[in-house]
């Protein structure tokens, strides 16, 4: 009896628990049934939920929009935009020939273009775009500022020239001025266009690109200090071993010299430098350097092989000189050179100038207004 009684207990529990799974099942199916449903329902076509009267209004204005749109990029060439705003014109006809189909109703507004936007026009948010165009201003200010500093110096050594000229030639004078003077008068025009600019979100960035810009530059020798003057033996066709070199610099209250050994290549041809007084410098162009090829050398006795010279009136309106010198050897041969450079900061008297680039940015075009309209 009590066997019978349990194998009965034990075989409920067995049906029971396969009737919990049967209806677990049919919870899971009837599950994934309404999944599929909303499935299908969100792959479904969204229908137009407007009137035909209210379709028809958010058409004929969206088509309004991005043909404006349209016809403006054609205008100001944006080609890549107009292509799109074509694109979208022809989404929006095609609803337009739905609606006169009377299938208003199947028009597919999320499908549609969105309502017409200064960030369509542009391709910046307002605060991008605000930023973009103060960046051009920045980059316009400073042009403005260093083509400002370049005409001033430009004025000052302009006058110095005219000074020493007995007819000085005004004319040509304004016009060298004047291509500095008008740029930077039509940079501030430029400045002043696009800062309007800034306060309608429906203009876009100004159209730019940096160029390089050719001007005279003052050539300088940045290495060497005011008054100073660096001297370099390049060469000497002299081959007999351990030559003397003595540059002496001779003129008018001055006598001084220098002494190069040629124990071996490298002392012999590295430079030394001459420092001056602003006097001595002054009348630099009036001395002369001798170069004496010798066995020794004193201030009272020079036993020389031979000697040549450099005039250094060359310095009037150059900085630099490579010479080659001829040495006059007192055995009378005349086969011995020394190539000789000799470098200052800048020119005695006058300026030397040398081509230079300079980037400036040049305006391409400064867009006009956009308006909602053919």
């Amino acid at each position: 009896m009590g066997g019978c009684c349990y194998q009965e207990e034990r075989t409920n529990k067995n049906n029971n628990k396969k009737k919990t799974n049967e209806k677990n099942v049919e919870e899971i199916s009837e599950k994934a049934g309404e999944y599929n449903t909303t499935k299908e329902k969100k792959d479904k076509k969204l229908l137009n939920t407007k009137s035909k009267e209210e379709t028809k209004i958010l058409l004929e204005s969206l088509f309004k929009s991005y043909y404006a749109a349209k016809t403006y990029f054609n205008k100001n060439e944006l080609k890549e935009k107009e292509v799109d705003a074509i694109h979208c014109c022809k989404k929006i006809t095609e609803a337009q020939d739905l609606l006169n189909s009377g299938k208003h109703k199947e028009i597919d507004i999320s499908k549609l273009p969105k309502e017409l936007n200064s960030e369509y026009i542009t391709g910046y948010t307002p605060e991008e775009r605000k930023n973009k165009i103060k960046e051009i201003i920045k980059l316009l200010e400073k042009e403005r500022e260093d083509t400002r500093n370049i005409l001033n110096k430009k004025v000052e050594e302009m006058k110095k020239t005219l000074k020493k000229q007995k007819n000085p030639n005004m004319e040509q004078a304004k016009k060298i001025l004047d291509e500095d003077k008008n740029h930077i008068d039509e940079i501030k025009k430029e400045i002043d266009i696009i800062k309007k600019t800034l306060l309608d979100d429906y203009i876009p960035v100004p159209l730019y690109m940096t160029v390089n810009k050719l001007y005279k530059k003052e050539k300088i020798n940045e290495e060497i200090d005011k008054n100073k003057m660096i001297i370099k033996l390049n060469g000497i066709s002299y081959t007999k071993s351990n030559p003397i070199v003595i540059f002496a610099i001779r003129g008018e209250n001055i006598n001084i010299h220098q002494e190069i050994k040629g124990k071996n290549q490298e002392e012999m041809y590295k430079e030394f430098i001459w420092e001056f007084t602003e006097e001595q410098f002054k009348n630099l162009i009036k001395y002369k350097i001798e170069i004496i090829l010798a066995r020794s050398y004193t201030f009272k006795s020079t036993k020389a092989k031979g000697k040549g010279e450099i005039q250094l009136r060359k310095l009037k309106d150059r900085s630099n000189i490579d010479e080659n010198v001829k040495i006059q050897m007192q055995s009378g041969k005349s086969d011995t050179n020394m190539d000789v450079e000799i470098k200052l900061r800048s020119p005695i008297i006058d300026k030397e100038y040398e081509d230079d680039f300079r980037e400036i940015i040049q305006i391409v075009k400064i867009y006009p207004k956009f308006e909602f309209r053919e």
